[in-house]
């Protein structure tokens, strides 16, 4: 909701709904907001044209997830970022709590160098909600 007002676009996704329906509501007084329902894990940000956007992020989404779905989203992220576009997200690496799924990082490095992302950041991080998770914080410059 607060993007909107320094940004010419904001594209919200998620696979769940509901929650979009949520977002919708609450910044239905938005004119530069769209809501996509994510339905396919391969093709994510099918919503977005190559090199179309300059800036995304994902907060606390991809702690959540395993890894070839981040390894789907940066692809996916490589194909819609202009040059110089950033990306800002999280991801986890382990955990003892099973609402984080650990990534297999040597998997998420890799892709990361195959796809010539510059690593602007990447720095461990850790959660009040599991004294065994270590995450690590990664910006991304195309």
């Amino acid at each position: 909701k607060n993007f909107s007002k320094i940004v010419e676009h904001v594209y919200c996704c998620d696979i769940n709904q509901n929650f979009l329906n949520m977002a919708e509501i609450n910044c239905q007084d938005k004119t530069n907001m769209s809501f996509h329902k994510v339905t396919n894990s391969i093709t994510p940000l099918y919503f977005l044209n190559d090199a179309s956007i300059t800036k995304a992020f994902a907060n606390a989404v991809f702690v959540h997830c395993h890894t070839n779905v981040l390894i789907c989203y940066l692809k996916e992220l490589h194909r819609v970022l202009k040059k110089d576009g950033l990306f800002l997200t999280q991801y986890c690496v382990e955990s003892s709590k099973s609402i984080f799924v650990p990534a297999d990082k040597n998997k998420i490095e890799n892709t990361i160098n195959k796809l010539n992302f510059n690593i602007l950041q990447s720095e461990k991080f850790t959660t009040i909600h599991d004294e065994n998770f270590t995450g690590i914080n990664l910006l991304l410059s195309k």
